[in-house]
């Protein structure tokens, strides 16, 4: 099965990926202190961790869709990231962050929510950290939603 950068995971694929790698949730005071991000994919592993806070309020940013990216990627086409990948500009990310933003557009969610929402500000920082990168992702996830 083929898997375009630009495709967009359906739910069948999620819920496949759903049934192979695991969530773990991991408790706030355990989680990496510093880390943007409340999920993490983990090759080694092959699960997906997740900041407990996080989880309980739903998964607003979707995360785990793009950590199902992450695990989607690997297990279709045994991709990962290289150690010279820069980040988050590279192929996989750009996979990652694209699905990510085009189902979170598809939910109505835009770029004034994520900066004032508290429950996007996880997201937020990504963008402020990142804006050239995050921007170019979100403009791309618009073209193709």
């Amino acid at each position: 099965m083929w898997f375009s950068c630009y495709d967009q995971l359906d739910d069948k694929d999620l819920e496949y990926m759903m049934s192979i790698y695991p969530i773990k949730l991991i408790e706030d005071e355990d989680w990496p202190n510093g880390k943007l991000c409340p999920t993490e994919f983990s090759y080694s592993d092959k699960d997906i961790k997740v900041k407990k806070s996080y989880y309980l309020l739903g998964d607003p940013c979707l995360w785990l869709m793009h950590e199902y990216v992450h695990a989607f990627m690997l297990n279709v086409h045994g991709t990962r990231p290289k150690i010279n990948d820069k980040y988050p500009d590279n192929s996989i990310e750009t996979c990652a962050f694209v699905n990510q933003f085009r189902r979170l557009i598809a939910n109505g969610v835009n770029t004034d929510t994520i900066m004032n929402n508290v429950k996007f500000k996880c997201l937020k920082r990504y963008f402020i950290e990142y804006s050239d990168i995050m921007n170019k992702y979100w403009n791309r996830a618009m073209e193709l939603t």
